[in-house]
């Protein structure tokens, strides 16, 4: 295991110890259900599923916090449904490629990865970063 998915655990441990000391018993099983749940995907990672794909922009992803910071660049809003007992959903925004840089792009890394372009159904793999966020491993 790295040293950041270590300090990540620890991080999550705290933050656990500090909230379950002040929450009643159906909360506290939520709690613990959660946790297992980000140490499973650590650890091992998950699967997910592709429920749901929208054209969009980075800026209408981000937010207008991030207007005028970046390009504006056209992608893809991909909804993933992860397969664990919770079945937690999390969105990505894949940026669609500059003229030259299909390889280099993330589309283009999920392509390679994965067979296809990213479709509605179909399965992928998904981590927990290093920011503690769910992303698909491209």
């Amino acid at each position: 295991m790295t040293k950041s998915k270590i300090n990540i655990k620890k991080q999550y441990q705290e933050l656990y110890n500090m909230i379950y000391m002040r929450c009643d018993n159906m909360e506290q099983t939520k709690l613990v259900d959660k946790l297992e749940q980000m140490e499973k995907a650590l650890d091992e990672g998950y699967s997910g599923l592709i429920t749901n794909i929208e054209e969009t922009t980075n800026e209408e992803y981000f937010g207008e916090e991030t207007k005028g910071t970046y390009t504006q660049r056209k992608g893809l809003k991909i909804s993933v449904k992860i397969d664990s007992p919770e079945g937690a959903e999390f969105d990505q925004f894949f940026a669609f490629p500059k003229i030259t840089g299909l390889r280099q792009s993330n589309i283009g890394l999920f392509k390679k990865r994965y067979g296809s372009f990213p479709k509605k159904g179909l399965k992928v793999d998904v981590i927990i970063n290093e920011d503690g966020f769910f992303r698909v491993v491209i």
